[in-house]
Order: C-alpha cells, then sequence, then structure tokens
C-alpha cells in the first residue's frame, strides 16, 4: 500500500484523486483482509460484483474502483491486463441534482448570520464556484469593472 501510495503521489497532482484511489484499494484490502497484490481475477471480480449489486455503489464509484484496482495491478505490479477491466459496464443513470428553489436560497443565505461566511457562499452559487476554486481566490482575481471573476485551478 506504501508503494501504491507513492505511485499516486508520482502519477496524479489533486489530492483529491490520489486520495480516492488509494480508498479503492484500502477497501479491497479490508474486504479480503489480506494484501491485495495477493488476489486472483475471481477475487477482483467476485469484489466488483459485490460493490455493484449488494452495496449498490454508483457507476462512478464502480469505474473509479477499476481505474484504481488497473493501475495498482497493471502499472504498479506489471501483471497482465485482467478480463475483468474489459468486463465492467456501468452506465450513469442520469439523475439530475436537486435544486434549491430561489426562495429556499435566499432563506439559507439570510440564515447565516457573519458576513464572512454569506458572502463567500453567495459567490458560490452565484459564479457556480467549487468550494475549493472560492478559497484559493484572492483580491487582485476580482475584476470588477471588467465584470470579471479570475479562478485558478478550475
Amino acid at each position: 500500500m506504501q508503494r501504491f501510495a507513492e505511485l499516486l503521489a508520482l502519477r496524479y497532482d489533486m489530492t483529491r484523486t490520489r486520495h480516492a484511489y488509494y480508498r479503492c484499494l484500502r477497501l479491497v484490502h479490508e474486504y479480503f483482509r489480506c494484501d491485495p497484490a495477493l488476489l486472483g481475477e475471481d477475487q477482483l471480480r467476485s469484489y466488483i460484483l459485490h460493490v455493484k449489486s449488494r452495496k449498490h455503489w454508483k457507476p462512478k464509484t464502480i469505474r473509479q474502483t477499476a481505474a484504481a484496482a488497473r493501475l495498482f495491478f497493471v502499472e504498479m505490479l506489471e501483471q497482465e491486463e485482467r478480463k475483468v477491466f474489459s468486463q465492467i459496464r456501468t452506465r450513469d443513470h442520469g439523475e439530475l441534482p436537486a435544486v434549491l428553489t430561489r426562495e429556499e436560497v435566499r432563506q439559507l443565505l439570510a440564515g447565516i448570520r457573519l458576513r464572512r461566511y454569506r458572502i463567500p457562499l453567495k459567490l458560490i452559487y452565484c459564479a457556480g464556484l467549487r468550494l475549493s476554486e472560492c478559497l484559493g481566490l484572492t483580491v487582485h482575481d476580482i475584476k470588477g469593472d471588467e465584470g470579471k471573476l479570475w479562478v485558478r485551478g478550475g
């Protein structure tokens, strides 16, 4: 697992990606209670079926788990490509997230008393920013006369 963490650090710049891939393999480790490097293709197939049919994981999570396993077995351990990776088929369900009405957003923001919390949340909502994008903003990123906002790493 240490070597896998090092490979992730070399391969991916985004911390969230590294953590997500590591978590995927850690869950495999916890499920089988053994070193993932010792697992055969049938065990990996049974794990994917388990998370798909019994745990009801979302398609994106299943694909991410397969990608992490492929990186671990094929890239790091230099094993040959396993058939299970080409057999995994998942489709996104196309469910749209629940969206708050304008009145609900107004009530939510009105409930935040401190301006230092309310202003960033308004900016996140109005500009469609991720939290990390909002936290990375500086005063110099605001181009008020042009009506623009410079977002880094978005």
